[in-house]
């Protein structure tokens, strides 16, 4: 990708004070959010180096899996034995299903692969366990070895199997050598019956004692200094069905008894990372807890949309609320503080807040559910503050719900790409104060991309603004495997051995960093924008066909295709069958309006299709989507979607299915930038797109009392360097001379991807203003100045 800079062109702007009056704003605004999606916990920040080491892996996490995925079964040459699975006297109810290994003659072995390998350092200690017992009525030698790439033993132990009883076995191993891509083998040397279970192997290394958890990831972690962490989700939370929806009693007590459960997110969970381990990161790290419950209902985004808890249960489930927070802040006396006591940590931790509910469908069978929780928290603990959700569609509604229900701080999400946060910066300008305020609970700009990263500081510089009336913000998703991922784009990447902190992860600790409590109102004044040109081409591109579960194998068929241009001739288009694939249509017309009608079948499947119009992917140009969610969007080559038209998302309507036919006619205007959508004869959509230009320069001036630091944040999205005149927001500042700028900045829009560590980081450099309180800010760049006694407003 070559350099994106214009290295001749300074554009001179200035900061104009818009108004003199500064406003407080949330104190604890920036925090993080922690959801076991893309492998974050098990084979993520769990440290288990085993996988599925309870031997419950099956066909409801994945279909081709098994209770011996991620084990190899080895026979000896002469040898002979059966590899069992058993559910008949397990070691615990809830995970009964273990595995029992008959060695009739000479030896066998079980060779446990990890998530993608095993990382040993040589000299480093690594604590094995395992429940076993022989069912030969005689103790049962069993070896535990360190295996590295090329199956040598580097550390060994050996543990000895009880006759009869199951019990839970432990050993110290120490590698003698490095790996990268190591295993773990059990060998099974005497004749006889061995029941194993609960298979574990962690190292010892920890950071600052926080056990059970990948120190690197922690540490990526605390080095953003959230204010708070929410925690399990998101969608994880309310689940695919009312069993999986997440049950925090199953997440706490000793991990033998927390039941395992398929992951919305296409893997497993052990629940290793329950919300005790959570709670404890939270005291470690310095975050404010938000824990979050279900509503009560299950995920509107599943078929046939939400199904509620029985309110002839609803009592029981409100008792499961109550019974949370005395887990989380009840004396040791208590039934479940004292359960938290016996995990080892007998204070309370101090939770204020409590989560409901996550992008649940706002009807009355969700008010009346909700509202019954909400009553009984009150009544019971009024010093919870209550974080409940807008849905995940219409946020006014879901804010005029929690108005009238009374709830202090609603959760919204918004994943958006960058042009549609240049675009929409003050999207919270307009929030009426005074009403629910708001919690931003996932947010994201599509990607990992420094366009990406400079869009979403546009938006936490805007989010910060309005701090007054959104109090917390935090970034989603947070950890993902590097290649195991179903959802990007992450703030941090991983794989075995390294941490990949993107362009996203600095511009979020940049403003972590410096936390403010008040804002002042600013104007930049000069070149700001960013123009989008549209090719005069006509032309038509097909899908490919969306399809995240990778289970649907959607397919629709287009016929009677005709392009009418504005001089009245037709051209036919030969028909295109959509699926996989992306069917570019190759036509090379021009003209500024058109007309297309086509006949769609739908052949297969439920997820949407796209139909692209102009130049078409890859391009700057106008499509529209089509599925139960009807949209019209424009594409920006750099800035990636933003919608001009919807038909609103609604989980009741009914998707397309097999057979459904649609005559289809699209009217396209000035390129593209009106579209009207007509399904069989009906117009359903008019979507004008009438902003052409994106401010991609924004600057933003914010205070904190206590430190005497004043903060002035530019962003420069685009590529050449921008000389800023800084007299107006300087005022008498003190030391000019010593103004600290942390500068993230790239070569060009494209710097930055998934899986990597940002090619730049955030630098911290001294300037001074004292002689030109100017500011010259890098093409592709995002700077915040930290003034030292700021005068007071």
């Amino acid at each position: 990708m070559p350099i994106e800079h214009d290295v001749a062109a300074i554009d001179q702007m200035k900061i104009k004070v818009s108004g003199t009056e500064e406003r407080p704003i949330s104190t604890e605004l920036w925090g993080a959010f922690f959801e076991d999606i893309n492998y974050a916990a098990d084979g993520g920040l769990a440290s288990n180096l085993v996988q599925n080491g309870a031997f419950e892996y099956n066909y409801s996490d994945l279909p081709r899996w098994t209770n011996y995925t991620a084990w190899d079964k080895e026979v000896t040459e002469g040898a002979f034995g059966a590899f069992c699975i058993s559910a008949k006297n397990p070691v615990t109810e809830e995970n009964p299903h273990h595995a029992v290994i008959e060695v009739h003659k000479g030896s066998l072995a079980l060779t446990n692969e990890g998530f993608d390998g095993m990382v040993f350092a040589a000299g480093q200690t690594y604590g094995f366990a395992i429940w076993a017992r022989s069912e030969s009525g005689a103790e049962l030698p069993l070896t535990v070895e360190l295996l590295d790439e090329n199956d040598r033993s580097i550390g060994s132990a050996k543990v000895v199997v009880p006759a009869a009883e199951w019990t839970e076995l432990s050993a110290e191993v120490t590698a003698s050598a490095d790996t990268t891509r190591g295993r773990l083998r059990l060998g099974f040397s005497q004749p006889g019956v061995y029941a194993i279970d609960f298979v574990s192997l962690e190292p010892r290394s920890t950071y600052n004692g926080l056990e059970h958890m990948r120190a690197d990831l922690v540490e990526a972690l605390a080095e953003l200094h959230p204010r708070f962490l929410r925690f399990p989700g998101g969608c994880i939370v309310h689940g695919n069905g009312m069993d999986n929806m997440y049950d925090w009693k199953n997440s706490v007590g000793p991990v033998e008894h927390r039941r395992h459960n398929f992951n919305i997110w296409g893997y497993h969970q052990s629940f290793r990372i329950g919300f005790y381990e959570y709670l404890r990161l939270c005291e470690e790290i310095g975050a404010k807890p938000l824990p979050v419950l279900p509503g009560a209902v299950t995920c509107p985004g599943t078929d046939k949309g939400p199904v509620p808890i029985p309110q002839s249960e609803m009592g029981d489930y409100i008792q499961g609320v109550l019974d949370f927070i005395e887990f989380c802040n009840g004396g040791p006396d208590t039934t479940w503080g004292s359960l938290r006591a016996e995990m080892g940590h007998p204070a309370s931790f101090g939770v204020e807040m409590l989560g409901l509910g996550n992008e649940d469908q706002i009807d009355a069978v969700f008010e009346s559910r909700m509202q019954q929780i909400l009553d009984a928290v009150r009544a019971a603990h009024p010093e919870i503050t209550i974080v409940g959700t807008s849905g995940g569609w219409d946020y006014l509604l879901g804010r005029e719900t929690g108005a009238r229900m009374g709830v202090p701080i609603m959760d919204e999400h918004q994943y958006r790409a960058p042009a549609w946060w240049f675009r929409n910066s003050e999207v919270y300008a307009d929030v009426r104060r005074g009403g629910p305020q708001i919690y931003l609970g996932e947010y994201g700009s599509n990607g990992n991309h420094m366009i990406n990263a400079l869009s979403e500081a546009v938006a936490m510089s805007y989010i910060e603004l309005n701090g007054d009336v959104v109090t917390m913000a935090s970034y989603a998703p947070l950890f993902a495997k590097c290649d195991r991922h179903r959802w990007t784009p992450n703030l941090m990447y991983f794989d075995n051995e390294h941490v990949y902190r993107t362009y996203n992860y600095w511009v979020q600790q940049m403003f972590l960093m410096t936390a403010a409590d008040s804002v002042r109102p600013v104007e930049l004044e000069g070149p700001k924008m960013y123009h989008r040109d549209i090719s005069d081409r006509i032309n038509l591109g097909f899908g490919p066909t969306y399809d995240f579960d990778k289970r649907s194998g959607t397919v629709v068929d287009f016929s009677d295709i005709e392009i009418t241009l504005s001089d009245g001739s037709k051209v036919a288009v030969p028909q295109v069958r959509c699926a996989e694939d992306y069917v570019d249509a190759g036509l090379d017309l021009h003209g500024d309006a058109y007309t297309v009608t086509m006949c769609m079948t739908h052949v297969r499947g439920t997820q949407p299709v796209n139909l692209r119009l102009g130049d078409g992917r890859g391009s700057n140009h106008y499509y529209v989507s089509l599925s139960s969610w009807v949209r019209i969007l424009s594409s920006d080559a750099q800035s990636g979607d933003y919608e001009i038209a919807r038909l609103p998302f609604d989980s009741r309507r009914t998707p397309l299915r097999p057979g459904t036919v649609w005559d289809l006619t699209i009217k396209v205007a000035d390129r593209g930038r009106r579209i009207q959508l007509f399904i069989n004869g009906e117009e359903v959509l008019d979507g004008l797109d009438d902003r052409p230009e994106e401010p991609r320069r924004t600057a933003t001036v914010a205070r904190n009392a206590d430190r005497r630091k004043l903060y002035v944040r530019l962003v420069n999205a685009l590529p050449s360097a921008m000389d800023v005149d800084l007299t107006e927001v300087l005022g008498d500042a003190t030391s000019l001379s010593t103004v600290t700028a942390t500068v993230l900045a790239a070569d060009g829009p494209f710097a930055g991807g998934i899986d990597e560590d940002a090619p730049t980081v955030a630098e911290v450099r001294t300037v001074n203003l004292a002689s030109s309180p100017r500011y010259r800010a890098e093409p592709w760049s995002f700077t915040i100045l930290t003034v030292p006694e700021a005068r007071d407003a």
